[in-house]
């Protein structure tokens, strides 16, 4: 078979035609040069390999948008219900029954009712719970076991308790009215009235807090990260208590008053009025049953 520009041999590695010098072996060596440059730098050349690269590019694109979606799960749950709870889904103006074990997707609100309480999981390390008539959005939850977990009290009482040797990479802030909070591990409550002044109380640890000026969402997470990093506001200290109003500089800290903590409704027990008991799957956290927030 006679060579020419753009050939392919038929077999790898063929003789070549026996010739002085070693000429056929030089030409044909020429032609699979040609005929490699052929099909990769042709017209029809050029396209084949630009689809052999576009694929590849895919599959090694697509990893990390893989491997970030299954980073990236559902970390809060409803824990537990007492009488009417609302969840309304992000994006839905339709609220929908809370039931124990429902998963919560970020930007999710949960409105509690006269009289009723909801207990949240936000993480294996991170415990919200609603007091009655009580309005809250989750607006950030981490991916994987890194990242932040924001709430936004929007009304009503909560109150927050963060185990920090299970918490690792992951920051826990509140923010609503007139205050933000941002913790490690701690152990605190949030009030917000509706004309927006805020209650700050911390039972056991420290909070940083500051005065919050605006709700929206961007501002909130750029003065959550300042207050991380200490840049910004004041370190609360626990049995410290600060009452924010709109508009004032941030309160002067005080002592908090007697009988307003009974976390959880467990009465008398252990430091700041906590049970001894835990909670199933994570160790170290305040027993959980029923009862309120002591509140005045």
């Amino acid at each position: 078979m006679e060579d020419f520009p753009g050939a392919v041999p038929s077999s790898p590695f063929p003789s070549p035609p026996a010739t002085a010098g070693g000429e056929g072996r030089v030409r044909r060596g020429g032609a699979h040069i040609r005929g490699f440059s052929a099909i990769c730098f042709g017209k029809s050349g050029v396209k084949s390999v630009a689809a052999i690269f576009g694929v590849i590019l895919l599959v090694v694109a697509g990893r990390p948008a893989a491997a970030a979606q299954s980073a990236t799960y559902f970390t809060a749950s409803v824990i537990s219900v007492e009488r009417l709870v609302r969840v309304i889904p992000p994006g839905s103006k339709k609220p929908r029954k809370a039931e124990a074990g429902m998963l919560l997707a970020e930007g999710t609100q949960v409105v509690t009712m006269e009289n009723s309480k909801c207990v949240l999981s936000l993480g294996r390390a991170h415990v919200v719970k609603l007091g009655p008539l009580t309005k809250m959005a989750i607006r950030r939850l981490p991916t994987g076991f890194k990242g932040r977990i924001l709430v936004h009290l929007l009304v009503g009482k909560l109150r927050a308790v963060v185990n920090r040797a299970l918490a690792e990479d992951i920051d826990f802030g509140a923010y609503g009215g007139s205050a933000i909070t941002a913790v490690k591990g701690t152990d605190y409550e949030m009030v917000r009235k509706k004309n927006k002044a805020t209650v700050v109380s911390v039972s056991e640890g420290k909070v940083w807090v500051d005065k919050l000026e605006s709700e929206n969402l961007d501002a909130v997470e750029k003065l959550f990260l300042a207050l991380l990093l200490q840049q910004v506001g004041v370190i609360l200290m626990e049995g410290k208590q600060m009452n924010f109003m709109p508009g004032l500089p941030i309160p002067t800290p005080v002592p908090i008053p007697s009988g307003w903590f009974d976390p959880w409704g467990m009465g008398s027990g252990g430091k700041g009025g906590k049970g001894a008991g835990g909670m199933p799957g994570m160790p170290g956290m305040p027993g959980m049953p029923g009862g309120g927030f002591g509140m005045p």
